[in-house]
């Protein structure tokens, strides 16, 4: 999530590719948001975000993503 936040999907990639769990959420109850464009600066960067837009979609992550209170609200559910 940190990486995507840092506009660095290059990094997020690596992180999925290596078992991230998409769905880490912070205090606040925020995840990755792969349908948050955050302005890429390298045409790397614009590539790596389409890929790991690619690949949570494969993993059935939702786009968009839930809100930060529903996140928390699941997390306190169990989901």
């Amino acid at each position: 999530m940190f990486a995507a936040f840092s506009e660095s999907w290059e990094d997020g990639e690596i992180l999925l590719d290596n078992g991230a769990n998409p769905w880490a959420y912070d205090k606040f109850g925020l995840v990755i948001d792969a349908d948050d464009f955050h302005s890429p600066t390298t045409e790397r960067d614009v590539a790596a975000y389409w890929r790991v837009r690619e690949k949570l979609l494969k993993m059935g992550y939702s786009i968009p993503t839930p809100r930060p209170k529903e996140i928390l609200k699941m997390a306190e559910e169990g989901k």
